[in-house]
This record gives structure tokens, C-alpha cells and sequence, in this order.
């Protein structure tokens, strides 16, 4: 292992109640690659506070099954808030370049570079008005049995009651990859939580202007989706999941 990786922290989660062949795959790629794994496993079944297994051969955190991804990741921040970098996975992850770690260390270097992503989600990259008017903003059910709501609008609410500004457009990183400086992390102290589906969305939306609002860029780490890590879910052009 060379000096990079060294101070990343590659953070992969996990849903308990899926099979385990993705997060092994995934595992068998990284173990040779990365200094520092961990993995953080999502279990509907879990109560109470989070806790680290024993006796796992890649060091493994179990939690309640909140927040999604999100929430998975987020713990992983408050257990170990002591790497200079950190890497955010879903299981699902696939790397396609080894040099991966060395790659998202030097773009994280810049200093006006304050969250990177495999992939930006280019439908929302124009002005919330432009959205609300588009295909993107139907109505939701944010609870079985609640009254629907406009999708954009609901986002809008869920950014300003975590007191984030939503900007100008609704630009984000997809929450499959992500990558932070721990200063960054430090700034905006912890991810917001969804508490269902789509405010898990919020959240991932609501990450990236975040960073924005203090001060500080999002990116994709390459200049094409899904240069470095794939994600089996969705095409490598990053328009759109795959049939």
C-alpha cells in the first residue's frame, strides 16, 4: 500500500435485507486498494444505539435502518470523524479504475472543491422554476395514505426546515459516490437525514447545497459520469437508470 489511502476512510453501506454478493464484490475489489474500510449495515431489525460487529474480517458497523444510504454514511462520520478524506459507497458500487483513491485525493486537494461525485444528476441542473414546470415535479405521497404533494415543492420544504438555501438550480451529486475533505465535513457536522423515501431524496439534494452554502464547490470527479466507480443500477453516461 502506497501513501495513498493512508488518511481515507472508504465507507460502504449496506442493507441488511438484501443478499450480501454485491457487498462482497465490492469488498474484493477494495480490500486490496484501500487502508481503511468500513462498512456500515442498515438493519431493519436493529434497535438502540449503533455498534460494531466482532470478528469480521472488514470492520463492520450495525445501525437501525434510517436515513438510507445517507444515514448509513452519516454514522460512519460521527464513529470515525478522524480521517483527512472520506469516500461514501453504496453496495452497489463497482471500481472500474484502482487508482480511484489517488484520483479523488488530488482533485479533493483544490481548495474551492468541497464535495465530488461519479455522477451529477443533469435534470436538475437548471433553475427550480424551470423544474417545477417540468416532468420532473408530480405529486408524491411522502406517507402511505397522506395527501400528495408537489415533488419540488416538498423538496423546497424539506431544505428550509433544515435550514439549508436551496440556490439557484436544483444541481446535486447523486448519493452513489460521494467524497469530502474532513474540513468540509467539519463545516456542515453531519448529513440530513430523510425520514422516508422522498426525504431521503431531499437529502441527497439538500447535501450538496449545503456545501454550496459554505462557501465551497460540488464536482464530478471526472469529466464523464461514472469514470472511476460504476454503479450497477445505472447507465455509464449517468442520463438515467438502466431498463
Amino acid at each position: 500500500m502506497s501513501q495513498c489511502g493512508k488518511n481515507t476512510l472508504v465507507v460502504v453501506s449496506h442493507y441488511n435485507a438484501r443478499g450480501k454478493e454485491d457487498l462482497q464484490l465490492l469488498l474484493n475489489q477494495l480490500e486490496p486498494l484501500a487502508a481503511n474500510i468500513l462498512v456500515v449495515i442498515n438493519d431493519d431489525n436493529h434497535k438502540g444505539p449503533a455498534e460494531f460487529l466482532s470478528g469480521t474480517p472488514t470492520p463492520c458497523l450495525r445501525r437501525a435502518n434510517t436515513g438510507m444510504n445517507i444515514g448509513g454514511w452519516n454514522e460512519a462520520l460521527q464513529q470515525r470523524p478522524d480521517f483527512d478524506h472520506y469516500i461514501f459507497l453504496q453496495d452497489e458500487c463497482r471500481i472500474v479504475d484502482n487508482d480511484f483513491l489517488a484520483i479523488y485525493e488530488d482533485r479533493l486537494k483544490a481548495p474551492e472543491i468541497g464535495m465530488l461525485g461519479e455522477s451529477q444528476n443533469p435534470q436538475w441542473n437548471r433553475p427550480w422554476a424551470e423544474i417545477a414546470s417540468s416532468g420532473l415535479n408530480y405529486p408524491v405521497h411522502i406517507t402511505p395514505g397522506s395527501p400528495a404533494m408537489m415533488r419540488t415543492a416538498f423538496y423546497l420544504a424539506c431544505l428550509q426546515n433544515w435550514g439549508i438555501s436551496p440556490g439557484t438550480t436544483g444541481a446535486h451529486l447523486r448519493a452513489l459516490v460521494w467524497a469530502f475533505r474532513r474540513d468540509t465535513l467539519e463545516k456542515i457536522k453531519a448529513f440530513p437525514i430523510g425520514r422516508n423515501k422522498e426525504e431521503c431524496i431531499a437529502a441527497e439534494i439538500a447535501t450538496s447545497k449545503w456545501v454550496e452554502q459554505h462557501g465551497a464547490q460540488i464536482a464530478q470527479v471526472g469529466l464523464a459520469p461514472f469514470q472511476y466507480i460504476q454503479h450497477k443500477e445505472w447507465r455509464i453516461d449517468g442520463s438515467h437508470k438502466q431498463a
